[in-house]
C-alpha cells in the first residue's frame, strides 16, 4: 500500500484530478515494469491489468492519502481470434525492482 509523499497529501486530498494522475502514474510504472520483464522472457504484445482506488485517511481518520492497488503477478496475451487470453506469470520483483519503480513514480509525480 504505497503512501504518498507528505508534502503532496493536502493537494491530493483537495484536487481529484491530481489524485487521479498520481494513481495513474503509479499503475503505469507497474505496467512498464511488467512489459519490460515480459519482453525479457520473450513474451510478445503483453497486456497488463489492475484495480486502483485512492484512500484519503488512515486508521484514525487522519489525512493519509494512499492507494490500494491489485495487480496480477503476470501479463496476458491474446492470439488473433482467440476466445481467451493466455496468462504468463512473471518473476517476483526484487528489492531493486521495487526501489526503481518507486523512484520512477516519485520523479514523474514531482
Amino acid at each position: 500500500m504505497p503512501s504518498v509523499l507528505f508534502e503532496l497529501r493536502l493537494l491530493l486530498a483537495r484536487e481529484p484530478r491530481a489524485l487521479t494522475r498520481v494513481g495513474r502514474t503509479f499503475v503505469q510504472e507497474i505496467f512498464r515494469w511488467q512489459r519490460e520483464r515480459a519482453g525479457l522472457s520473450g513474451i510478445r504484445a503483453p497486456a497488463s491489468g489492475a484495480v486502483c482506488f485512492p484512500h484519503r485517511s488512515g486508521g484514525s481518520s487522519n489525512l493519509n492519502v494512499h492507494f490500494h492497488v491489485v495487480v496480477p503477478d503476470g501479463v496476458f496475451t491474446a492470439a488473433k481470434g482467440a476466445a481467451r487470453a493466455e496468462f504468463w506469470r512473471l518473476p517476483t520483483p526484487d528489492r531493486m525492482d521495487l526501489e526503481t519503480l518507486m523512484l520512477n513514480v516519485e520523479m514523474r509525480v514531482v
